[in-house]
């Protein structure tokens, strides 16, 4: 059964920047860029992307990301990760291209979080992870992806509830993202480690489930960042 739980690691891993590639195509073919710049800004971000994934996960396959000396390889590559996504969410291109993204897409596409919950809860089962880190314990993230539809239709479909509905619920989300990611932090074998229960979080580190911290806990601030550009922009 656990291999149940890592197929679904990897059908996500696959799945989600997927669905990005195909979103970010018909944005871009919303905007006033020449179909050649479109193309070229599209391959660039496709290569950049899987090139980012493939390294990603070799890494940490071959065991480079291994807890050992600090600070842990894997904080850097979060940290750096962080960093460039910071840098293109604020950009100017990502402004023009929030502007005309239907702002529904950036909500629904949160209930992804529900099938990394539902990992999270898996690799518990299998005492690989402690159970602050599930639903079960210190993880309210998966109400985040049950909401997201929910916000999403009232929202934006059927348009009874304000948006600053789905503005405020975005910053919730970021906190409940926060809090995970503190959790998991304060779990991990390091001189911080608040929780002593084991097993310690060092199964997160391994593939696939690397792709947890380095690729779906991006890609959700990611979509609430961007959320909260787009629906900030429609309040001035």
């Amino acid at each position: 059964m656990l291999l149940f739980y890592h197929c679904l690691t990897l059908l996500l891993t696959i799945g989600m920047p997927l669905l990005i590639f195909i979103g970010l195509k018909k944005v871009l073919s919303r905007t006033t860029i020449s179909e050649t710049q479109q193309h070229q800004l599209w391959r660039r971000f496709v290569v950049l992307t899987t090139s980012y994934l493939i390294f990603v996960g070799i890494i940490s396959y071959m065991g480079f990301l291994a807890f050992g000396p600090l600070p842990p390889p894997a904080f850097i590559l979060v940290t750096l990760t962080l960093i460039v996504l910071l840098r293109l969410i604020y950009s100017k291109r990502a402004k023009e291209l929030v502007l005309v993204t239907p702002a529904i897409w950036l909500i629904v596409i949160q209930s992804f979080r529900i099938l990394v919950e539902i990992v999270l809860w898996g690799l518990y089962q299998y005492d690989l992870i402690p159970i602050q880190m599930t639903f079960e314990g210190r993880n309210f993230d998966i109400l985040v992806g049950l909401t997201a539809p929910i916000i999403g239709y009232y929202c934006f479909i059927r348009k009874s509830w304000p948006e600053k509905v789905a503005y405020y619920w975005n910053i919730g989300g970021l906190f409940l993202l926060a809090n995970i990611v503190l959790t998991a932090i304060l779990s991990m074998p390091i001189p911080i480690r608040v929780f002593m229960n084991e097993p310690a979080n060092r199964y997160i580190v391994d593939f696939p489930n690397i792709y947890i911290p380095l690729l779906f806990v991006p890609i959700a601030y990611s979509m609430h960042l961007l959320s909260i550009r787009q629906l900030r922009s429609r309040f001035q």
